[in-house]
């Protein structure tokens, strides 16, 4: 599973050094338009590296869609999903997940 992340990784990363040196937009997007191009490839990984106590905590912005990604967890992981905490920061919206097999 790591070994598949970490390949997934470097295409990435390989993909975003094409962009920068065409001088293409899409450079200028750390995460791709939605911020989430590594978080989409990592969801489907999340649910069988926990342990069955296990727990993940995600930072995330507004752009990044709550709803989505936990929606994501809950089909592909069967996690049970949360919205902990939610605040401004300056111009950002951030939010905090919980995910896991069961809340403690």
């Amino acid at each position: 599973m790591l070994r598949s992340l970490e390949t997934h990784l470097a295409a990435e990363g390989q993909e975003l050094a094409e962009a920068v040196e065409s001088r293409d937009i899409s450079a200028s997007w750390a995460g791709g338009t939605r911020g989430r191009r590594v978080l989409d490839r990592l969801l489907p990984c999340i649910g069988p590296a926990l342990s069955p106590r296990g727990v993940f905590y995600l930072l995330g912005v507004a752009e990044n869609d709550f709803d989505e990604i936990a929606q994501a967890l809950r089909q592909q992981a069967g996690l049970e999903v949360k919205l902990i905490a939610e605040r401004r920061a300056q111009n950002e919206r951030l939010w905090v997940m919980r995910a896991s097999r069961q809340y403690q």
